[in-house]
């Protein structure tokens, strides 16, 4: 077969393989749980403050569904700059997301598909830019539509393009940054420095984490600096300056608001065993290739995938086309999984801070994929077989994800659809649960599922219910083991919903 009809073949699959995952990304986007994190994005783009609603709805008072929900939509009096005080009462998250979020919200009446449809769109966004990034560093046409067909299948890229949350924009930035910062080496243009100095600012207005793609890029010209020219560097530092000095606003404001994000971010400290945080590093790596029930089993060879990898692309190219990728794994990946391994915590545990290594892990595997298929290699056949494999397993993961309403990622509120149907079934239920680290966020993503009809009684930190008659099932949502003990010396409780969620009082004890 000539040569340019196996690769027009080629692009043709290629063709069919983003259309249906384009397809499969606005597939059941209502009908999935939105989880904890996705009801304060809600909260906030709509110009809500956590403290109002926590002294609103937390007052030990009983409520409608519909003055909780209240929360979730965007109201008249509120207006963007509602929106932009709500985001710098909580400066950890930067505003770019939430702020392009509220404009595009406008379009459309169903907020929860507004904003995932945003999402949505950023990544898709993300292949054009995998493309971009995959031809400054190989110049390759074959190896960079590799790499575009391995994230347009990837189950893990699917699943955060679905969520109202920040991180798909973060990817393709992270992905657009590293692009031009090689053009911009390659071509030393003005258009190329530009878009570079645009990438860093959006970046880091999107994720504070951004700032290590940006480490990497000065330890690769650090490294590199003997086979570049010193205007190159110069241009290059004029951009990373402009692009921090564009951030020094919402620094100066974390800055200035250093003791309640620690607080609120002190979670992150909280230890894990290095052999849980070691076995979620890999199924992290397994699940952006391939994620269905069962599907852990595969993790060795996902792990072997990974290192033949790494050493195709050190072994077959130049230094200054491996380093960036290697440092883009190396260092935004070292930077969240040595403070738990030194100093224990739980930063590296939670994937979505781990995009940008994966991502540098999905080039290199999509260089090897792709080389050795071009290049008929005797490992061509191989080459072949596996991006059959990733492709079909990818694929699968994906049709089982849109199918399904839950999925890990939405670990804290997954079960919420569930006990909620058991609320709903009661004629007049009545919902108590109390201020506590979860319970917030967790009575906004309840308050999609639940019917009008469910009342509920929130009550303020420390404080002890008065429960009222006339409601013919009463029950209890992740209650304070306070609360929890305090209820069991008055009543009679089954937990019926695991884990240790909803709790139902029978009656009170004699």
């Amino acid at each position: 077969m000539p040569k340019y009809r196996y690769f027009n073949y080629g692009f043709i699959l290629l063709f069919i393989l983003v259309a249906v995952s384009t397809g499969l990304r606005f597939t059941n986007l209502n009908g999935k749980i939105y989880w904890h994190d996705e009801a304060y994005t809600s909260l906030r783009v709509f110009g809500h403050t956590s403290s109002q609603y926590y002294t609103d709805i937390f007052d030990n008072k009983i409520h409608t569904i519909k003055e909780v929900r209240a929360y979730q939509y965007p109201n008249p009096d509120l207006g963007i700059t509602d929106t932009i005080k709500a985001l710098v009462s909580r400066p950890e998250h930067p505003p770019l997301y939430y702020l392009v979020g509220r404009l595009w919200s406008g379009m459309f009446v169903d907020p929860v598909f507004a904003l995932r449809s945003l999402s949505v769109l950023f990544g898709i966004l993300l292949l054009p830019a995998v493309y971009l990034l995959m031809r400054e560093l190989f110049d390759d046409p074959w190896v960079s539509w590799t790499a575009v067909a391995i994230a347009a299948v990837s189950p893990l890229h699917l699943l955060y393009s679905q969520e109202a949350r920040q991180y798909g924009l973060w990817t393709t930035l992270t992905a657009l940054s590293c692009a031009f910062f090689l053009r911009g080496l390659r071509t030393h243009t003005s258009r190329s420095w530009y878009a570079y100095t645009l990438t860093i600012i959006l970046g880091f207005y999107t994720h504070i984490m951004f700032a290590f793609a940006v480490i990497t890029h000065i330890v690769y010209l650090i490294l590199m600096r003997a086979q570049i020219q010193q205007e190159r560097i110069k241009a290059f530092a004029c951009s990373v300056a402009l692009g921090i000095t564009a951030f020094i606003p919402w620094f100066v404001l974390l800055i200035y608001s250093r003791q309640d994000v620690l607080q609120k971010t002190g979670w992150m400290k909280h230890p894990l065993p290095k052999l849980t945080l070691a076995h979620n590093w890999l199924l992290s790596i397994n699940r952006l290739f391939i994620d269905f029930p069962g599907s852990a089993y595969l993790i060795p060879i996902s792990a072997a995938l990974v290192i033949f990898s790494l050493i195709i692309l050190v072994r077959r190219n130049p230094r200054r086309v491996w380093l960036l990728p290697v440092l883009l794994l190396t260092i935004t990946g070292g930077i969240v999984i040595l403070p738990d391994i030194l100093g224990g915590g739980m930063r590296s545990f939670l994937i979505r801070y781990l995009f940008p290594p994966l991502l540098s892990i999905e080039l290199c595997v999509a260089y090897m994929i792709g080389s050795g298929i071009k290049y008929r290699s005797p490992q061509a056949p191989l080459m072949r077989f596996l991006a059959v494999l990733l492709i079909a397993g990818g694929l699968f993961s994906q049709v089982m994800i849109v199918s399904s309403d839950k999925w890990w990622n939405k670990y804290q509120s997954e079960m919420n659809g569930d006990a909620a149907a058991i609320i709903n079934a009661s004629d007049k239920p009545l919902l108590i649960s109390m201020m506590g680290d979860i319970n917030p966020g967790e009575v906004l993503s309840m308050s999609y599922h639940l019917d009008d009809h469910v009342e509920l009684l929130l009550l303020n930190y420390n404080s002890f219910p008065e429960i009222p008659s006339g409601f013919d099932r009463i029950f209890v949502l992740n209650p304070a083991w306070e609360l929890l003990e305090g209820l069991k010396k008055k009543y009679t409780m089954n937990l019926i919903h695991k884990p240790e969620a909803l709790w139902e009082l029978v009656k009170e004890v004699n």
